[in-house]
């Protein structure tokens, strides 16, 4: 067994993995974890062959570990451990004093046993866009505010990975209300959102102005920490709840999760 540094086509591989098993992989995640210096990613190859992968990236005295898979016939064998255990080791040597994943109830013991501790869930909602309007905001007034409000959520700035993701996003506000549509041809993204005031009304604006941002029938897909109250107005605004996995930590706390609705990724990257 031997870990690497993903080649291209070992990307394809994980893709097809990743697709096996109902993965949403968003546009350019993948091309982010190829060219950020702070972007790690790592693949098992087993006699040749790729036997898993698994991702994290660098926010600063933080880290994020995703997108952990290991081949279907190869399970069992303890492959998954190997892997999170180098990229455990590869952060903390980074100087990650703490690391942030999310877990399905079936992989959080792989979890806990590491030092991972669960902070909160995460509840994946999904809807088809309504195509009706959209109302862009300045994106430099709104990306200074969500800066602000994401470090003092997280307990520190991560203004390179969002200043990135800024640029390639639709900015939405309603009053204090601030979040980024990532929009991609088949799936896009609400996230980071953040609500200071946790106002009904306003956020209720922003969900349909992401909504009516997108094309009719369009999916978007937003991961929201399950103990925001905005939840409770998802269903209303015609999401489905498709699921929800455990946020768990690793090493020093730190973090206020009041105002904090949604995560800026699908769980891989923060």
């Amino acid at each position: 067994m031997e870990i690497e540094i993903p080649t291209a086509q070992d990307w394809i591989v994980f893709r097809q993995l990743a697709q096996a098993e109902g993965w949403l992989l968003p546009e350019g995640e993948l091309d982010f974890y190829r060219s950020n210096s702070h972007a790690l990613a790592l693949v098992l190859k087993a006699k040749g062959a790729v036997g898993g992968l698994v991702t994290g990236v660098r926010h600063g005295p933080s880290g994020w570990i995703g997108n952990l898979i290991v081949e279907p016939r190869l399970r069992g064998r303890g492959l998954g451990s190997l892997l999170l255990d180098r990229a455990i080791l590869s952060l903390e040597s980074a100087g990650c004093q703490s690391l942030w994943l999310t877990a399905s109830e079936q992989g959080r013991p792989l979890y806990e046993r590491r030092g991972f501790e669960p902070r909160d869930t995460v509840v994946r909602w999904s809807a088809s866009g309504l195509g009706a309007r959209g109302q862009a905001c300045t994106q430099r007034c709104v990306l200074e505010e969500l800066l602000a409000s994401d470090a003092r959520g997280w307990g520190e700035p991560r203004e390179r990975w969002l200043a990135l993701l800024a640029q390639q996003s639709q900015p939405l506000r309603s009053g204090g209300t601030l979040a980024l549509l990532q929009k991609g041809s088949t799936l896009s993204i609400l996230g980071p959102w953040y609500s200071e005031d946790l106002c009904p009304r306003k956020n209720r604006i922003l969900i349909v102005e992401a909504l009516s941002a997108l094309d009719p029938g369009a999916i978007l897909v937003t991961d929201l920490l399950g103990s925001s109250p905005i939840n409770g107005l998802m269903q209303a605004a015609g999401f489905e709840r498709k699921g929800c996995t455990v946020l768990m930590q690793r090493g020093a706390a730190g973090w206020n999760p009041w105002g904090i609705v949604a995560l800026g990724s699908l769980g891989s990257l923060g």
